[in-house]
């Protein structure tokens, strides 16, 4: 058995499931089990394949154009796996993105050179004037984010069923509760972080309503009702209900609150409930 994090009595764990701990990280096709997600030595091994991809490149023989499209198609590339579940710290980033400027402007990965351009704008968008090399950070947090999306939509999952009964949310099912601070150094909490930003750029359709949180999901467009209006929903004593408990097919709304609230729903809604189920929807 392999322990994720500082696990009190691992031994015991594993002796109660009838099998053996390993005190030490292992890994599975080249992933770290058992090793502290936030630890910095865990990206070591993608460090080192940056600089062993280099080792076996002329860089100093390549054109800059050459150079750039290595990079863009090789070292871009090379630490996928790891961002597709573990958050990069902001100095593992630098030590990626060091590597890439040394070898965009000098042709080999230890080697300092003086940069003709600065890095931001290396990495902006060719229809920007950048040179459109991928910005790690950004990467990072979308591949991430990704799970946000599939924890949406994979209602029968047996993953999503598992990190719900970890990290259970009272009011929504498209989202997990945030985690407390017990959880800081597992891989979900760090995941989790990203959901202010996630939700910035999604909206769920609310359909026949039925899963929909009426305050707490965002089925208004970029509002969310317990937000918008704070002191209503607090005083509300149907913090729990569904859009399909507030209205009905016909667009009637039935649930009492402010007049506030009230005169602005049909405006903010745009349309009546259908009898379709709901949907997550991005971007």
């Amino acid at each position: 058995m392999f322990t994720v994090g500082d696990i009190p009595n691992p031994e015991f764990f594993a002796s109660s499931f009838g099998c053996n701990w390993s005190g030490e990280p292992s890994k599975y096709l080249g992933f770290p089990l058992g090793a502290n997600p936030n630890a910095i030595s865990v990206w070591d091994s993608v460090v080192d394949k940056y600089q062993k991809r280099l080792d076996g490149w002329k860089g100093k023989y390549l054109p800059l154009g050459g150079r750039l499209t290595l990079i863009k198609a090789v070292l871009s590339s090379q630490p996928v796996y790891f961002f597709s579940l573990l958050r990069a710290r902001s100095s593992v980033v630098k030590r990626l993105e060091g590597v890439q400027k040394r070898f965009l402007w000098s042709g080999s990965g230890d080697t300092k050179k003086f940069a003709l351009v600065r890095w931001d704008i290396c990495k902006a968008p060719i229809s920007r004037g950048g040179l459109g090399i991928i910005d790690l950070d950004s990467f990072n947090r979308a591949m991430l984010g990704k799970w946000l999306w599939r924890y949406a939509n994979e209602g029968n999952s047996w993953w999503r069923e598992l990190i719900s009964i970890k990290f259970p949310s009272q009011h929504s099912v498209w989202r997990t509760v945030r985690c407390r601070q017990g959880f800081s150094g597992s891989v979900w909490a760090n995941i989790s972080k990203e959901y202010d930003d996630f939700w910035k750029m999604a909206n769920i359709d609310a359909g026949n309503g039925a899963w929909v949180s009426f305050w707490y999901d965002s089925w208004i467009p970029e509002v969310v009702l317990a937000e918008k209006f704070p002191r209503v929903a607090v005083a509300s004593s149907s913090l729990n209900a569904r859009v399909s408990h507030a209205a009905s097919l016909s667009g009637t709304w039935w649930m009492a609150s402010s007049a506030e609230l009230r005169s602005s729903r049909m405006s903010l809604c745009g349309g009546r409930l259908c009898r379709q189920k709901s949907a997550f929807l991005f971007g």
